[in-house]
């Protein structure tokens, strides 16, 4: 333990360097050096990041939800985006050509619990969340019917709403670095703390410099995933 210590406190402490800006809208960056770099000796450090809160967390996989009612059944999907509950219950009143006052199915949130309520409000309605890609999986409720009664449904799982608990940024070129106790060439993680549509700027508090592992540089990859190893939208 002591001599990880002494490695976070040697990794941390100011040094000479230089900077390579990278600009891209795509997960995974490639820069090309020409000349090639000498790599020998050299440590790297992430100094910045800034991105926008713009992958989404419904998208084909958990987006359909089925609702029965006045003799119709309709298939709803959601179009592919970033949903607070309130933009998931305006999506399928707007799917239904519902407006707030003739909307039959309602869905909220109990702040109490972290889960989602949903309330049928009138008889005969019902809603379905399918086994496949279904919007339940967000809103914590499991694939079966909900049929009408007066009082709202409660979700049996809390809401599964942030996607994206981490983002990890990864550099090939680096080494020293480990995600539960594995080794991963990650150079840097921090959570989104920001609201959907807005600015993402990850700066470390204090830049931790790791070994590069080439001695020639002749390029640099960069790839931007989540907590689970996928790559951002």
């Amino acid at each position: 333990m002591e001599q990880y210590l002494e490695n976070i406190s040697k990794n941390s402490n100011p040094k000479d360097n230089f900077y390579i800006v990278v600009n891209d809208t795509k997960s995974k960056i490639k820069n090309t050096f020409s000349p090639p770099l000498n790599g020998k000796g050299y440590e790297v450090a992430l100094i910045g990041l800034c991105s926008y809160y713009s992958y989404p967390n419904v998208d084909e996989k958990n987006n359909t939800i089925i609702l029965t009612g006045a003799g119709v059944k309709k298939t709803l999907r959601l179009p592919r985006g970033c949903y607070e509950l309130e933009e998931i219950n305006n999506g399928v009143s707007r799917l239904m050509n519902w407006t707030e006052k003739t909307a039959k199915v309602v869905i909220g949130k109990n702040k109490i619990t972290l889960r989602a309520s949903l309330l049928i409000k009138e008889a005969g309605w019902s809603v379905q969340f399918p086994k496949e890609n279904s919007l339940g999986t967000v809103l914590g409720f499991d694939s079966k019917e909900y049929a009408y009664r007066k009082e709202p449904y409660i979700s049996e799982k809390i809401v599964n709403i942030l996607s994206v608990n981490s983002i990890l940024v990864h550099c090939d070129m680096i080494s020293g670095s480990m995600v539960d106790g594995v080794k991963s060439p990650v150079i840097f993680n921090y959570s989104p703390n920001v609201m959907p549509g807005s600015k993402i700027v990850g700066d470390p508090v204090k830049p931790i410099y790791l070994p590069v592992s080439k001695d020639v540089i002749n390029e640099l990859n960069i790839w931007v995933s989540d907590q689970d190893n996928r790559l951002l939208d």
